[in-house]
Order: structure tokens, then sequence, then C-alpha cells
């Protein structure tokens, strides 16, 4: 009789070890689900979605409990089966967490976590100052030695905030206002080596004030045109940037939040202002994330690479290129501007003309372009076209610097001082003829 009860009680202990094994996956997935959460700042944009994962996980493990007891009520005699299956997914479970474990170390040791002087991703406390409108601008009156690839370079701005020499307004001359980007910021090179010296030089008499911001979207540097160009009441507007792919308008740019706009029946309407900063580097990182399909700088973990591998190849970063260029380009080049940008340029358009100033768009392909399209200048045309339809006239970098572009870029992907002498002359002739003549 005890034989019997033995017997029969045998499938109830697998059963009851099996479960209480299920339920201890459960409940680890549980708690690597909540370290995750906590560890939001380490791991970024993630930390939630871990949470929900392991929260999904401890379901679909009680919920299988609950099958398998079930199963081997009628089956008992399939208890061991589900027993060694059981053992063999912890070994397997514990094998896979410990294969992601090493390559997210080995993960964070090739992309570090942001360092101080990194303003893009700081509290932006050096070259750059938050913002409430733009986001974030130029600190006046800074002086420092950054270090680049290329070797240290000085950046300073003068009292107005700009990587520009220290001038006045003379109302007496003409006048040419630089917008933009990292671009004719000069980032990475020295002042010397960007665009405005080399306008100031072939322009004589005509003033040019570089307002430039590194980091900056179109949106950004649209909008930077009543704040810093209308109060110079400038001649020309000279809208410059780096062209890269899929750039929209967005509430994040490299981690850090900012005004955007969306488009709701052909009106454009803002949002984001006024723009708030924390003033931790941990709670900034919190923001890391992706946008619209937008990959920003900064930590980049294995699960960040696992999903972006699943979800696009074109997200992966392309080795051959510079790390600015986050986003790889294939053969054929770049996409069409979209309809929020369309409406964004034309409205800069509109009130550039309205202050009675010309526009001029002045546009420097990414490397990555350089690297992968089969025909750089092509790809250019094609989406410059976009500019054309909505009345911008545009200057294209690319035919100077197609050909052997390597020498033409720095190390942090941007336009040296080769580029900008290859086609000095052609810019200065284009924004001379949208010169009012002289009497």
């Amino acid at each position: 009789m005890r034989m019997s009860q033995t017997a029969e009680s045998a499938p109830r202990v697998v059963v009851c070890h099996t479960v209480r094994r299920i339920l201890q996956c459960a409940a680890a997935a549980v708690l690597l689900s909540a370290v995750g959460g906590l560890a939001g700042t380490w791991l970024g944009g993630y930390g939630p979605a871990l949470l929900w994962l392991g929260a999904l996980a401890a379901q679909a493990a009680l919920l299988a409990a609950v099958a398998l007891r079930a199963l081997l009520r009628r089956a008992p005699d399939l208890a061991p089966k589900v027993d060694a299956v059981a053992a063999a997914l912890l070994r397997a479970g514990a094998l896979a967490l410990a294969a992601f474990l090493a390559a997210e170390w080995a993960t964070r040791s090739d992309h570090p976590l942001p360092q101080r002087e990194w303003a893009s991703v700081d509290t932006l406390e050096h070259d750059r100052i938050p913002d409430p409108l733009l986001g974030w601008r130029n600190a006046a009156s800074y002086r420092r030695i950054h270090e680049f690839a290329d070797g240290p370079r000085e950046f300073a701005t003068n009292s107005l905030g700009f990587r520009d020499i220290e001038q006045q307004r003379d109302p007496t001359r003409p006048c040419v206002v630089i917008l933009g980007d990292s671009y004719p910021l000069a980032w990475g090179s020295g002042v010397e080596d960007g665009m405005t010296p080399r306008l100031r030089a072939d322009l004589p008499g005509v003033q040019v004030f570089n307002a430039a911001c590194g980091g900056w979207g179109k949106d950004q540097i649209a909008m930077s045109f009543d704040r810093l160009a209308r109060p110079l009441r400038p001649d020309v507007v000279l809208m410059a940037y780096l062209v890269l792919p899929n750039e929209t308008s967005s509430p994040l740019l490299e981690g850090l939040r900012k005004p955007y706009y969306l488009l709701h029946d052909g009106n454009l309407s803002l949002h984001g202002l006024p723009v708030l900063f924390h003033q931790s580097a941990a709670a900034n990182r919190h923001y890391y994330g992706v946008w619209q399909g937008q990959r920003i700088h900064g930590p980049r973990t294995a699960l960040e690479f696992l999903i972006d591998t699943l979800r696009d190849s074109s997200t992966i970063v392309h080795r051959t290129c510079p790390p600015f260029d986050w986003r790889r380009i294939d053969a054929t080049g770049l996409p069409p501007i979209d309809a929020v940008e369309s409406a964004i340029l034309a409205q800069l358009r509109r009130d550039v003309e309205a202050s009675g100033a010309r526009l001029l768009l002045a546009l420097s392909p990414c490397t990555s372009l350089l690297a992968n399209a089969r025909d750089p200048v092509a790809a250019m045309r094609r989406h410059v076209a976009g500019y054309h339809a909505v009345g911008i006239e545009t200057f294209d970098l690319t035919p100077w610097v197609v050909e052997d572009w390597h020498s033409c870029f720095n190390a942090e992907a941007h336009p040296n001082g080769v580029a900008n002498q290859r086609a000095r002359a052609a810019l200065a002739a284009r924004v001379r003829a949208l010169l009012p003549a002289r009497r």
C-alpha cells in the first residue's frame, strides 16, 4: 500500500519540483527587470523596456506553470520529460543571460558613458548653455582648448556667443549672417579653416556674422533667425548645415530636449516650449532613446544593437565612416526632404524675404553619402530638388569634395579647410549675387 502511494506521489513531486523551478524563473525575471528599471540611467531609455519584458516573461512563466500542472494531472508519465526540458531551459537561459551580460560589458568598453567634456550629452555647462526657446546656444565669451582626433583646437566665442570676431553692426555696410549647425561652426577644425573668414576676405566691404551653433537641427536653425539674425538686419541669410539621412523635426537631438514642429493640415505648430533641462548628466541620459528611427550619440547597449539589427540594418553604424555619421546611407543615396522640413524652410524663406533679405542654403554632404552612394553628386541633386520646389536657392558643396573626400573632412566628419578653400570662390559668387547693388 505504501509502495503504491509512493508511486502515485512521485509524479506529484516532479510536478511540484517543476512548478517551483518555473516560479523561480519568474521571480528571477521580475528581479532582473526591477534591477534594469532601477538602472535606467545606465541603460538609457531601455530600462523601462527591460522592466516590461521581465513582467511579460513572468506572466508567461506563470501561465506555463498552470498549463503544465493541468497536463501532468492527465499524463503523469510525462513528468520526467517535462522536468528534463525545464532543466534544459534553465541552463539555456542562464547561458543566454551570461552571454548578454558579457556582450553588454564588451559594448560598454567600446562605447563608454558620456564624459563631462562632451557638451552634447552633458549639462551644457561648457561651450553650449541651455536656452528655453532654442534648446541650447553657444555660451558667450567662452574660450577653451578642445581635444579632437586631429589634435587640440581652440574654441572661442565673442560677446554675442558667435564663434567669430568681435564686431558691431555697421548699418552703412551690406551684411551677411550665417546660421547653421556644426558645419559653418567649423567643428573639429580651427576657426581659420571655416567658411566665415573666407567669405569675409572674398566680400570686401561686407560684414559677415557667424551665428551657427553645434548640434542644431534645421528647425532650431530656422527659429534662430528671429533671435540672432533679424536684429542684425542682414541683406543675405546663409543657412548652412550638414545633410544627414532621415533627419526630421523631433523633440530630441543628440540626447537633449529641443523645440520641434508638427504639421497638421498644412499648418506648422511649434511644440516643446519652454525647453527644460535637468542639471545632471545622469538625468539627461534618461532621455536617450529612439525617436522616429533616429539614432543618437551616447552609450549603446547590446540590447540596443540587437533591436537595431532586427529592426533595420541601415541603422547599424557603418564601420568605414567616422562615428559622427551614425546612420549608414546605402547606394541609393538620400531620401527626399519630408513635409515638415519642407514647410519649415518655406516659412523661413517667407520670413527672411519679409525682412528685406535673401535666403541661401549651403549644404554639405555627410561622409556616409560620399562613402556609399553610387553617385553622390546625383544623389545630392535629387535631394536638393526638394528645396527648389519650395523656392529656396541652394549651394551644394558635393562637387568640390567628391573626388577625394577623405582629405576634405576632419576626424569629426566635418568639412575642413581643404573643402572650404575649394568651394570659396563659388560660394562667394553666389552670396555676392544676392547682395543689393551698391549705390
